[in-house]
């Protein structure tokens, strides 16, 4: 067809280039979460150091647990801690 452009196909290390490009993206992409996740863990530790009362330091506690798991899930830590380490007491 006398409009339509053709287009060379890529070379293996073109292909090689774009893919590792892509991963140094996604690879990135998840080390700013994991970062983030720390973060309100230790924004989470902050309101546990200012806690007054037992009650406020027990919904702290509980708070720091989850973003601390939170975070080491994000950091590939899944299985560091038990899931009944993060349970709320009544």
């Amino acid at each position: 067809m006398p409009g339509t452009k053709k287009t060379k196909p890529q070379s293996a290390a073109r292909k090689r280039a774009a893919q590792a490009r892509l991963a140094d993206a996604l690879a990135g992409a998840a080390w700013a979460e994991a970062d983030t996740a720390l973060a309100q863990a230790l924004a989470e530790f902050e309101t546990l150091s200012s806690a007054k009362t037992a009650s406020e330091r027990r919904d702290a506690m509980f708070l720091l647990g989850q973003a601390l798991q939170r975070a080491a899930r994000k950091r590939g830590l899944g299985g560091a801690a038990p899931k009944t380490a993060v349970r709320r007491r009544k």
